[in-house]
């Protein structure tokens, strides 16, 4: 579910905020606390116990997602640092959400190759963006 919705929408919400991970991290580590949601009105005194309560909360949270060697792991590792910014007309742009440029596509492209992903590789990223590439005045 999580990783279709994040391929559906991969060009309007590039980001996948590790929502694989913390689905199955939330399956094995459960919540220990149950601390009230603490909600401010406008110009009201912030109470140190609401800043405790949302600090407790906070890290209860992190300790959901924390692995059991005590690391944050991410879902970027390997290729899937590279492939997400792949844009919509086979190009890279300077970030994950920029509009594709020669220096970012060039720099992706031969990096993948380097990395060992083939010409047909990365759900056909290599192809698409020696096109973007190739369209665009070469390198």
């Amino acid at each position: 579910m999580a990783r279709q919705s994040f391929r559906d929408n991969r060009f309007h919400k590039k980001h996948s905020s590790d929502l694989l991970m913390r689905i199955q991290f939330a399956e094995e580590k459960q919540s220990v606390t149950n601390l009230p949601q603490t909600k401010l009105e406008e110009f009201e005194d912030v109470k140190e116990e609401a800043i405790m309560t949302t600090l407790h909360s906070a890290l209860d949270y992190y300790s959901t997602i924390q692995a059991d060697d005590g690391h944050w792991p991410g879902d970027y590792g390997g290729l899937m640092f590279l492939l997400p910014g792949l844009n919509r007309d086979g190009g890279w742009g300077l970030h994950i959400e920029g509009p594709s440029t020669m220096f970012g596509t060039v720099l992706n492209y031969v990096s993948l190759r380097l990395l060992g992903e083939g010409a047909e590789g990365g759900e056909r990223a290599i192809e698409k963006a020696r096109k973007w590439i190739l369209e665009h005045g070469s390198f």
